[in-house]
């Protein structure tokens, strides 16, 4: 199972223990007892070390089941899995999420944050009248969920897709994963990859690298692509916010000059690539320059080079399983609510 499943499977009551198992041993709950990976999933350890509250958002897979429930189901499927919830009102600033709560048979809270086209954004999970530590403050412990951790690329890859796919803007990306997965040569993974916006996530040239197939210059362009001159530290000194980029780097890196990359028929000019690609300031140290990037992948690889064609748009495959539409959705935003807009927009 992939580590996101295994964040599904938890349950209230388990002791943080089960969570330390997925998440690892040194990602300890913040003196609140919280422990979050972005606005993907979150938990809050009671003061006897069992898991109070869970909370599975924007950016969880869609495709694993939380007792029944998902990302991205309709509020009519919600409310056929569970009969008993109901909307909580009022609602809070800036009010594009309605809450509808419900309890168990077994007395724990449901909170699911439903937005305004009826798709499920969030489901918080939590058994009343625990205690916690310090207070109710939220802030947390990150977990990094890298990429790197799978076993099975394939399985990393679909889990990004699925996990992006709640916006509109990004339902496509399950049939682009398909695509790529199914479909795809290696000629198209180097076309691909000098052209994908870096911001929309790694996992797809990270599944690229960890390809048998995948040429030696494509690797190495994704290497360049993600600047490892910026990367030149260990992984306890990076931001968070880089840690995937520095993951990517390693992976190719590590891959490279164990010789995982057979397949070496396309052009690469790795010193240019080094010279004008890699970010690296001319008052670097020098030793840390040559570890980051071994004087091996600057060379210059002589083959092939790909004719010009259409570059290779996520966007073109149109969504796999377009959603059916919610014929239930939160009611429309009040004219009181619309003042409150207006008020705090004047504020700021």
């Amino acid at each position: 199972m992939s580590i996101y499943a295994d964040l599904g499977s938890l349950r209230l009551m388990m002791p943080f223990e089960e969570l330390s198992k997925i998440v690892g041993p040194e990602c300890q709950p913040s003196p609140a007892g919280w422990l979050s990976a972005g606005l993907r999933f979150s938990a809050r350890i009671d003061v006897e070390g069992k898991i109070g509250t869970l909370r599975f958002g924007e950016g969880f897979p869609s495709t694993i089941s939380i007792d029944g429930m998902h990302i991205g189901m309709n509020l009519d499927d919600l409310l056929a899995a569970r009969p008993g919830f109901s909307i909580v009102l009022p609602r809070t600033f800036p009010f594009k999420i309605t809450n509808y709560a419900t309890r168990t048979d077994i007395g724990d809270d449901v909170i699911a944050g439903v937005l305004q086209n009826g798709l499920v954004r969030s489901l918080e999970i939590s058994r009343p009248g625990r205690a916690y530590p310090d207070g109710s403050e939220r802030r947390a412990t990150p977990i990094n969920i890298s990429p790197c951790s799978y076993d099975d690329p394939t399985e990393m890859l679909f889990d990004w897709a699925y996990g992006d796919s709640l916006t509109d803007d990004y339902d496509i990306f399950p049939a682009f994963a398909k695509w790529l997965v199914e479909e795809s040569t290696p000629d198209d993974w180097h076309r691909f990859v000098p052209k994908w916006n870096w911001d929309y996530g790694l996992e797809p040239l990270l599944w690229i690298v960890q390809q048998k197939d995948c040429d030696v210059a494509t690797a190495l362009t994704a290497f360049y692509w993600t600047r490892p001159g910026q990367l030149l530290g260990e992984r306890t000194e990076v931001e968070q916010y880089a840690l995937h980029s520095f993951d990517l780097v390693n992976e190719v890196r590590k891959r490279f000059l164990r010789g995982f990359y057979t397949n070496s028929s396309l052009a690469f000019d790795g010193a240019r690539a080094f010279r004008e690609e890699a970010y690296v300031d001319e008052g670097d140290d020098i030793e840390a320059v040559n570890r980051a990037i071994p004087k091996a992948m600057r060379a210059v690889i002589p083959g092939r080079v790909l004719p010009a064609m259409p570059e290779i748009d996520p966007w073109s495959f149109g969504s796999q399983n377009p959603r059916r539409a919610s014929t239930i959705v939160p009611p429309p935003i009040t004219a009181e609510e619309r003042l409150e807009i207006q008020r705090v927009k004047r504020r700021t």
